[in-house]
C-alpha cells in the first residue's frame, strides 16, 4: 500500500511543479504540504484529492483483497470478495483457487463451505461458476448436492453459447 506521504510526493514530483505552486493551487500552506511529505501529518482523503488535483491528476481510491488474508471458508466469502471489488476488472479466480485448495486439505469443512447460498455476484458466469464448483465438491465429498447450486443451470444451459 502506498502511504499518503508517498502519493503526494509522487504526484508532486511527476507534475513537475514547485511545492509552492501545489500549496497555492490546493488552497493550503506549504508547512502542510511539508508536514504530509515527511509522514508527521495524515491527511483526510478530501485533501488528498486536493493535492493530487493541484498537481494536474485525479486520485483513484479502491480496495484489493488483502495477500495476506486467510482463505475464504464459504463459497458464500467467495462471493463476498468478488461483490466488494466491482470495476475491478476480471475476477481474482486465485481466491476461488485458495478456498478449494483449503477444501481439498479439509475435507470436512467442505459441507458447511458450500450449504450456504452465496447470493448473487453481479455476474451470471461467476455464479455458474460457484454453483459448478458447489456441486463439483459435494460429488467429490460424497454429499447431497446443495438446493441453491442445483437451481442454477451447468454453465451455458439455457444460455446460448458461452
Amino acid at each position: 500500500m502506498t502511504s499518503a506521504a508517498e502519493l503526494v510526493k509522487d504526484a508532486r514530483r511527476q507534475s513537475g511543479l514547485p511545492l509552492r505552486v501545489v500549496a497555492a493551487r490546493a488552497g493550503v500552506s506549504v508547512s502542510t504540504i511539508t508536514r504530509i511529505e515527511s509522514g508527521r501529518m495524515d491527511p483526510t482523503v478530501g485533501m488528498l484529492h486536493r493535492l493530487v488535483a493541484a498537481t494536474g491528476q485525479h486520485l483513484v481510491l479502491g480496495t484489493a483483497p488483502d495477500d495476506d488474508a486467510p482463505p475464504p471458508q464459504t463459497v458464500a466469502e467467495v462471493a463476498a470478495r468478488w461483490r466488494r471489488a466491482p470495476g475491478r476488472g476480471p475476477a481474482d479466480w486465485t481466491c476461488l483457487q485458495s478456498f478449494t485448495a483449503h477444501l481439498a486439505a479439509h475435507p470436512d469443512e467442505v459441507a458447511p463451505a458450500i450449504g450456504r447460498s452465496p447470493g448473487p455476484t453481479g455476474s451470471a458466469t461467476l455464479d455458474d461458476v460457484l454453483a459448478g464448483v458447489a456441486r463439483q465438491l459435494a460429488d467429490e465429498a460424497g454429499l447431497p448436492r446443495p438446493g441453491w447450486a442445483q437451481r442454477r443451470p451447468p454453465t451455458g444451459v439455457g444460455r446460448g453459447p458461452v
